[in-house]
């Protein structure tokens, strides 16, 4: 509703700092377009005191990277009963971490990478990312300009990349990239926005597809790739925005 007292907390210590504040001023700005009641939090060593004074109604989470994105914060928030946007302690954990997330994967049925090597007759890798909102696979883009690394732990839609919306992928592929992205966001237990990444070679006889990992944290600038897909399904970024907001809880 209108008027609800907002804490957007952004920024924070880890390598995804500016990625985090281009985040976090978007979605403020957003809700201050919409009569919220926005204060806007660089998150530093005091932020358990700052938000305990502060009492706000929701915290809706942008920090990326460490403790923002790992479940610290989600933690802090829980012992402060402070609702908050995005994933929980668990699930945010779980994203950070391949080692963890790929047995569940697997056992999800869900396809993950051993090694990136492109299978034989495959032709060249193709970057792709879906995002999830709320219990909903959206739709699937195709990443260019993405990093020229086969790093399964940088973000393949990261700042500096264009997105081609939708993938130009087979209908079945882009089908069975939206039905491993929701599975993905719902064996990790994620709740809220996500967006998950894949790799597709092509020309192979199956077995293709692989998914690399779920950004329980993705970035939110409105030009951002999972806004994108949200207005590209027909959920402008301010409804995208208010959506987040309306959703926040604690235990998730």
């Amino acid at each position: 509703m209108a008027g609800k007292r907002v804490a957007v907390l952004m920024g924070g210590r880890s390598l995804g700092r500016e990625t985090s504040l281009r985040s976090g001023r978007a979605c403020a700005t957003a809700l201050e377009q919409q009569g919220y009641r926005v204060t806007r939090i660089d998150v530093g060593r005091d932020i358990a005191t700052l938000l305990h004074t502060l009492r706000p109604e929701v915290a809706v989470n942008l920090l990326h990277g460490g403790h923002g994105g790992d479940g610290v914060v989600q933690g802090m928030l829980e012992m402060l009963a402070i609702p908050y946007t995005h994933s929980g302690v668990l699930a945010s954990a779980l994203a950070v971490r391949s080692d963890l997330s790929d047995p569940i994967f697997r056992a999800a049925q869900i396809p993950v990478a051993d090694g990136l090597s492109r299978p034989d007759g495959a032709k060249a890798g193709q970057d792709l990312a879906c995002a999830v909102v709320g219990d909903k696979a959206l739709g699937v883009a195709k990443i260019l300009q993405a990093p020229a690394s086969d790093d399964r732990d940088r973000q393949p839609a990261s700042s500096g990349s264009t997105h081609v919306l939708p993938a130009p992928v087979s209908p079945a592929i882009y089908e069975e990239t939206r039905r491993h992205a929701l599975a993905a966001h719902r064996a990790l237990g994620c709740r809220g926005v996500s967006q998950v990444a894949f790799r597709y070679h092509d020309g192979t006889d199956g077995g293709g597809l692989v998914c690399l990992k779920v950004q329980a944290h993705p970035e939110m600038a409105e030009t951002s790739l999972l806004p994108e897909l949200a207005a590209h399904a027909g959920m402008p970024f301010g409804d995208l925005v208010k959506w987040m907001v309306d959703d926040a809880s604690l235990n998730r």
